[in-house]
């Protein structure tokens, strides 16, 4: 699995300082673009905790078939499948085990392609929300508004 990146969220930042005179006239943000830019921030918050707990699972299930692994090696070890039936469940054994590693890698293919949608998410947000100028009344009435508003479970 490719290392987890986390994402750098730094796009909701008061900016109340002028522009150089060499960048562009700057447009201050509108409410709407203010509240975008808050719930992509929200969203991205929410698949990084959801991702986060899958990849956790995900080590957990790789810890178990390992260990499952270790016993099925130390009992053939100890007792080598002679017998037709011996075989016969033995590789039934192995045969469910490969069913079983072949749903584990599909989940972290799976996990690897929601990462990758994470991190696309973040760039954008970032790039649309980064270097917005936000003035301090739609920033306060936003927030209040936010705040007054149920927590989500």
């Amino acid at each position: 699995m490719h290392p987890r990146a986390y994402p750098c969220f730094l796009c909701l930042a008061l900016h109340l300082s002028s522009t150089s005179a060499q960048d562009a006239p700057a447009r201050l943000a509108t409410r709407e673009q203010y509240v975008a830019c808050l719930e992509s921030g929200d969203e991205i918050e929410r698949r990084t905790q959801a991702l986060t707990r899958r990849e956790q699972e995900h080590k957990e299930l790789s810890a178990k078939f390992e260990a499952a692994d270790r016993r099925l090696s130390a009992q053939v070890q100890r007792h080598v499948p002679r017998t037709k039936a011996e075989v016969e469940s033995y590789n039934q054994a192995v045969a469910k085990r490969n069913a079983a590693v072949k749903d584990f890698n599909e989940r972290a293919r799976s996990i690897e392609r929601d990462q990758v949608a994470l991190n696309a998410l973040v760039l954008q947000t970032n790039a649309t929300c980064g270097t917005l100028l936000i003035s301090l009344e739609v920033k306060e009435a936003v927030d209040a508004e936010r705040r007054a508003r149920p927590a989500k479970p």
